[in-house]
């Protein structure tokens, strides 16, 4: 460590420890999109009002709920803004209807079905202190105390998985580190970066938008950090379930593809869609044979279709990427699992909620970001 590094350290340290005032800490708009979530909202924003970081506006962005949440929030939470759409517009579109809003520098998302812990905003905060980290990500939970998300892998097939789900918590996620992507259940983002790779994908509606927009950003030589220090509880998929479990999984295979297509080089295309072919067969097999669900079959060849339908406006957005891009692919690909996260799960090596199989002796317990054990 060299004596520039050793200043640059101690100039840190002093500006840590100095006394601030309100106007030191940077202006944090947080977005918390719900539908139906009344009975989330109900823990999620007090947790949220206790937080420590002075300088902060809360808005419930409402998907054109027909539950309660809209007089919920104006009634017990006067103080909370409402931005209200007149219909379920999906995750990516509201978000991306709340942030273009947004004057704050750092945009903080969440699901409703988050419940916050005091200084997990403050936290945060911290990893912000490097210019080249445009999200930062806690650490999850679910209700049981088991993690829930210790950051987002992604395989080379653009499979996603959030990090730890469902183990018990050792200690094994304790460090701090830099993932191919952040969960958008709960992250702070710099409002900045929007505008360098565009906002959420709105052809997504649900699920993926994260892994999309976390590429594009480390594509834009940014990064992605994982905080454990920071901790929120999550109900996983607390609202998302009641959609239908071969529902979602069209969601992950229809947004999964077109994720490939537009970030990936022709080459690495070229490479991988073989053995992706091979997965999707086995996928429809298993379905079949195990699972016995013809709806999670039509599912899977409808979002196969739908790529094909849109294949030109995904060229249109892979062209825009390709062409903003400042690094080569390699630091993307260095952040992902060169092994098939799908397969693995679909042999119960690992476990995920939307997956029946229970997880086997192989549970993805000390499965490092690049597939080591």
């Amino acid at each position: 460590m060299g004596p520039k590094r050793d200043r640059n350290i101690s100039q840190l340290k002093r500006r840590t420890h100095r006394s601030k005032t309100n106007s030191d800490y940077a202006r944090i708009d947080v977005f918390v999109v719900n539908y139906n979530g009344v009975r989330f909202l109900k823990q999620c924003l007090p947790s949220l009002l206790k937080m420590s970081w002075p300088n902060f506006k809360v808005y419930v962005v409402d998907n054109g709920s027909t539950d309660e949440s809209v007089n919920f929030v104006r009634i017990k939470y006067p103080n909370v803004g409402v931005i209200r759409l007149q219909e379920n517009m999906g995750f990516a579109r509201a978000s991306n209807l709340a942030i273009r809003q947004s004057k704050a520098p750092f945009i903080c998302l969440l699901n409703n079905d988050i419940q916050v812990t005091t200084d997990w905003m403050t936290v945060l905060m911290q990893d912000f202190r490097n210019p080249k980290v445009a999200v930062a990500v806690p650490k999850m939970y679910d209700f049981q105390g088991r993690v829930n998300s210790a950051g987002g892998v992604c395989d080379f097939y653009g499979f996603a998985f959030n990090r730890g789900i469902g183990e018990e918590d050792t200690g094994q996620y304790d460090q701090s580190r830099y993932v191919a992507y952040g969960c958008l259940g709960a992250a702070l983002v710099k409002r900045a970066v929007f505008n360098e790779v565009g906002y959420f994908d709105e052809t997504y509606v649900f699920y993926h938008e994260d892994v999309d927009f976390s590429w594009r950003l480390i594509l834009r030589g940014y990064e992605i950090r994982y905080n454990p220090g920071s901790v929120v509880y999550h109900y996983h998929m607390g609202t998302s379930l009641a959609t239908g479990r071969a529902t979602i999984i069209g969601w992950w295979e229809r947004n999964r593809f077109r994720t490939l297509l537009k970030n990936y080089q022709i080459k690495t295309l070229v490479t991988i869609l073989p053995t992706l072919a091979i997965l999707k067969i086995l996928h429809i097999c298993y379905a079949v044979a195990i699972n016995r669900d013809a709806g999670e079959v039509r599912a899977i060849l409808r979002a196969y279709v739908w790529n094909l339908v849109h294949i030109k406006d995904t060229i249109r957005e892979r062209r825009r990427i390709q062409k903003s891009r400042l690094v080569p692919e390699m630091e993307l690909r260095r952040m992902l699992i060169p092994l098939s996260i799908e397969l693995r799960l679909g042999l119960g090596k690992m476990y995920h909620p939307i997956v029946r199989r229970k997880p086997g002796p192989g549970f993805m317990l000390a499965l490092d970001i690049h597939g080591k054990a």
